[in-house]
């Protein structure tokens, strides 16, 4: 097993740097992943990219909220949009 508790983030990214991942956080407002029961919307969600050898993959830290056609195909977007 490991010891020492956790690892310095410094290290951690330069280790990941060596084995070639990329990581990057990205500033994101909202996240929606939509399914058939219902979509889920992350408001303020830390959202962090990793590449590792072309392969990309998106972690994504909050708690979501379950709703009805929440994505760009829904009707929150003409909610916010204002007029119509």
């Amino acid at each position: 097993m490991f010891g020492g508790g956790g690892m310095n983030p410094r290290k951690m990214k330069q280790m990941m740097k060596q084995m070639g991942i990329d990581v990057e956080e990205l500033d994101a407002e909202r996240v929606v992943i939509e399914t058939a029961e219902a979509d889920l919307v992350f408001e303020g969600p830390q959202v962090t990219k990793m590449d590792a050898q072309g392969q990309e993959t998106y972690q994504i830290v909050g708690s979501p909220e379950a709703v009805e056609n929440a994505g760009a195909g829904g009707t929150a977007g003409a909610v916010e949009g204002g007029d119509a």
